[in-house]
């Protein structure tokens, strides 16, 4: 339980102090939306935002998008 909630703490921290404009609880949920690949986002106006945050963003994503694919080839195993 506490790994889900510390990894979009973690995760959140290069928001809060790269973003300009966003708070703990917008860059808390950035991170973990990123990381479990729903691709909400609360941030207007992503075009004018760092290309550092957007290649952050684009991470998060995507190693989120891996952690789904590994949890299916572990708990869904071919027979």
């Amino acid at each position: 339980m506490r790994i889900w909630a510390g990894l979009p703490l973690f995760a959140c921290l290069p928001f809060v102090l790269g973003a300009p404009g966003l708070g703990f609880t917008d860059a808390y949920f950035e991170a973990a939306s990123g990381m479990t690949t729903t691709g909400a986002t609360v941030i207007v106006g992503l075009d004018v935002l760092p290309p550092g945050m957007n290649l952050w963003r684009g991470m998060l994503n995507w190693i989120g998008g891996l952690g789904i694919a590994f949890v299916a080839m572990i708990f869904l195993p071919v027979r």
